[in-house]
């Protein structure tokens, strides 16, 4: 009777148990000072009965064993009802049988259907929009210095023409020259910089020392100094007085990191700044075009050294071109000896 009503599917062992979740509280004998109950010999399972019978395939498997709710005590019997002779603790093998009553509906097997598989996936990825792919005409020239997006254009093309590149970039050509006039122009740190073109810091960092000595070749061509007919033909009205100035010289300084050697940082520490420094000595023109820039000096060189050393001098008609410069730069007695 308790096989039929359990629906085992296969014949029992000595060691199997039953719950005592599937009697009912007169199946029980009533017996004073006894802590455990002990099933009446006539008593039969009647309880959270299988619907579905259970073969010896699915009893095999292995299957998660269910606890009993808290605060709930079970206990288990004897498959063939030995009046208490067996051990009524055995409470795993009866929760493993249990699992098997309950598991029924999770055993199914579905049924063969149509074969398939995935041709392809979709994925709409929103495009990042970069600081070069969003800026116009008057945002360039803010962000870069560059007038117009046809001399980044030119400058493109110089550097795909003469500097050619077979490594992968993350930014394309014209995304890193914008990157690096934007340093220059804003002064702006690496981890920004990064963050608006959609790169890290170290990424930003690499790509602008990389520019600048491809530029510097690309970029040294246009300054030139210009005849003395261009100069007049470009003579701004504040400089009516001053027709015999050819170029407007001074000097620009660069901070630099701290070195190790002792000789470079008292080489290169200004005392005008207060600081170490690189110095450039610059011309412009009266029309404001950069027509000389000399070679790099450490900061505690001065004015008159670097512009006796550079030769400028030279480019210059001693009879009818005058340099223009400010009080504290003294190079009289260098231009009266050519004179």
């Amino acid at each position: 009777m308790w096989i039929r009503l359990l629906k085992l599917g296969k014949k029992p062992s000595d060691h199997m148990r039953v719950c005592s979740l599937h009697f009912n509280e007169t199946d029980f004998l009533q017996k004073e000072r006894v802590k455990r109950r002990t099933l009446k010999r006539k008593a039969v399972p009647s309880r959270n009965l299988p619907k579905v019978s259970h073969d010896a395939g699915v009893g095999r498997s292995r299957t998660i064993r269910s606890r009993p709710e808290p605060n709930t005590k079970t206990e288990t019997f004897a498959l063939w009802g030995n009046d208490g002779r067996e051990d009524l603790e055995d409470r795993q093998a009866a929760e493993g049988l249990l699992a098997l009553l309950n598991s029924h509906k999770s055993t199914a097997v579905p049924l063969p259907g149509p074969s398939s598989r995935d041709i392809g996936v979709q994925v709409n990825t929103p495009k990042v929009l970069t600081l070069c792919e969003l800026i116009d005409s008057d945002e360039l020239r803010n962000l870069t210095g560059l007038s117009n997006t046809a001399i980044l254009v030119a400058i493109v093309e110089q550097f795909e023409k003469h500097h050619s590149d077979k490594r992968v970039r993350r930014i394309n050509v014209r995304q890193r020259i914008v990157l690096l006039f934007t340093k220059f122009k804003t002064s702006l740190t690496y981890v920004t910089l990064g963050s608006q073109f959609g790169i890290t810091r170290d990424l930003a960092n690499t790509y602008i020392h990389e520019l600048i000595p491809a530029l510097a070749n690309i970029l040294k061509p246009l300054i030139h100094f210009p005849p003395k007919s261009e100069i007049l033909k470009n003579m701004p009205i504040c400089f009516n007085e001053f027709q015999n100035v050819g170029i407007v010289l001074d000097c620009t300084e660069i901070y630099l990191q701290s070195p190790k050697c002792l000789c470079c940082r008292i080489r290169f520490y200004s005392q005008y700044k207060s600081y170490l420094t690189v110095k450039f000595m610059t011309g412009v023109s009266p029309g404001g075009l950069i027509t000389y820039i000399s070679k790099p000096y450490g900061g505690r060189a001065s004015d008159k050294v670097i512009f006796e050393n550079c030769n400028l001098i030279s480019l210059l008609d001693a009879n009818r071109d005058a340099i223009m410069v400010d009080k504290g730069f003294l190079i009289d007695d260098i231009c009266n000896l050519f004179k």
